[in-house]
């Protein structure tokens, strides 16, 4: 069967690498700049022209099923290839009709990543793997490796182990080379650029417009949660156990976050719904259309939950609570209540479940406004990359900070003493001192 799609510059410069006998591909850059959608177009025409084995990788396993698994489902359905018969779920494969096969792993499955031989590996987002992995996985692949990724750092092993590398192609790429990128993303992407009214609005950060929107290498500074752990799920042991909601709709995802204080003092929170275009109630009349309920309901959260809301829309709160959530509620949003809110978060060490995909990549870019004059952080939040931890910061301000201030009451008069001691000593940074905290 013959398919006819629509490609981009990015697929075109694929192609055109692979007939010219490249070993290696890499795809650096912007925010829905095709990287994704061109690799997977570029390895479903490749499997449907011969029989070969294709290994998809990030760095956890769990990541793949709401990232390129998705995006592979949906490009094949487009193209009238999908046949729900080729998936097998449990080893995450799918089998084309000529017996090609495409494998969807992590680096955290050796056993499947580091296996057999493939003909060509795809590692998406590959600057969150290391260089042994990254090798192990070169060593098995006898035709083509393909590594793309956001530049969100300066200095890489992929800048100095590949890229270096006669036989590799570099490819650069931003949202300007995305021929179906909607206006409304293409909006968010450019609320980053530096410009007067961005940041007026508080959105602009420049280090974030050259990884995102120019694909443009640069470090992170200044992140609001620099330090996370990833866990596999969430503890047994609870002592409190509520949930975060921040609402969106076309620009901005609607997001859900379960939070829990376990028993050894510690934040987990685990992401439930990340999704744009959600309306509020479940619509007989239209089945299709998305909704808050419906995905509250798919998910299993319970109508018995705490549910602490963005107090500024008490319509959705009201639906929600007429559809059976009596305990979502609206959470305190006064002044300086964002601050606060973040404060409630950064006194516990914080735990992130794995399949928490877009709050990681929140927490990996969430970050302090920055003096673009003096290159100071200031105690501002540029409001970017925080759906999820605003909606995590609603929870946590009204159930776990009152926690918190009564732990503080409970402090004695010593302890008291000697951090007030403390915070009087004039540390003196330099090389004669003793206290040198360079």
């Amino acid at each position: 069967m013959e398919v006819n799609v629509q490609v981009s510059k990015v697929f075109q410069e694929i192609r055109e690498a692979y007939e010219k006998n490249y070993r290696i591909i890499v795809n650096e850059g912007s925010s829905r700049s095709t990287k994704t959608y061109s690799t997977i177009q570029f390895l479903i025409g490749e499997a449907k022209r011969r029989v070969i084995t294709i290994v998809a990788a990030r760095l956890k396993s769990v990541w793949c099923d709401d990232t390129i698994i998705v995006d592979f489902k949906d490009i094949m359905k487009s193209m009238g290839l999908w046949n729900y018969k080729g998936w097998h779920s449990t080893s995450k494969t799918y089998t084309f009709n000529n017996g090609s096969k495409i494998k969807f792993t992590g680096l955290d499955v050796p056993q499947k990543a580091h296996g057999k031989k493939q003909n060509i590996t795809w590692l998406n987002e590959a600057m969150e793997a290391d260089y042994n992995s990254a090798r192990q996985l070169m060593m098995r692949t006898s035709d083509l490796i393909i590594f793309d990724y956001n530049p969100s750092a300066e200095d890489h092993w992929i800048f100095d182990k590949i890229i270096t590398r006669d036989d590799c192609k570099f490819i650069k790429s931003t949202y300007k080379d995305n021929p179906w990128l909607e206006q409304n993303i293409i909006d968010e992407i450019e609320r980053l650029e530096p410009t007067e009214s961005n940041i007026r609005q508080g959105s602009a950060d420049e280090v974030l417009w050259k990884i995102y929107g120019l694909g443009l290498r640069a470090a992170h500074k200044g992140l609001i949660f620099p330090e996370f752990t990833i866990v596999d799920s969430l503890p047994e042991g609870r002592i409190k156990d509520f949930y975060g909601l921040d609402f969106g709709f076309t620009n901005d995802p609607t997001a859900l976050i379960n939070i829990v204080l376990g028993e050894d003092k510690e934040l987990y929170f685990d992401q439930v719904i990340h999704k744009r275009g959600l309306v509020n109630r479940l619509d007989p009349n239209n089945p299709q259309q998305e909704s808050i309920e419906g995905e509250m309901l798919k998910n299993r959260v319970s109508k018995k939950s705490r549910i602490w809301a963005d107090g500024a829309e008490p319509k959705t709160i009201q639906d929600l609570n007429n559809a059976g959530w009596s305990l979502c509620m609206a959470a305190d949003k006064g002044p300086g209540s964002i601050n606060a809110g973040i404060q409630s978060i950064k006194r516990y060490k914080i735990n992130i479940t794995a399949r928490s995909v877009d709050m990681i990549k929140e927490a990996r870019n969430y970050k302090w406004r920055e003096d673009r004059r003096t290159g100071k952080t200031l105690n501002i939040p540029v409001d970017a990359f925080n759906h999820c931890w605003d909606g995590s910061r609603y929870g946590c301000i009204m159930e776990v900070k009152e926690l918190w201030e009564d732990n503080l009451k409970a402090r004695t008069q010593e302890e008291i003493f000697a951090e007030e001691v403390m915070n009087d000593i004039n540390f003196i940074d330099s090389e004669e001192s003793p206290w040198n905290f360079n």
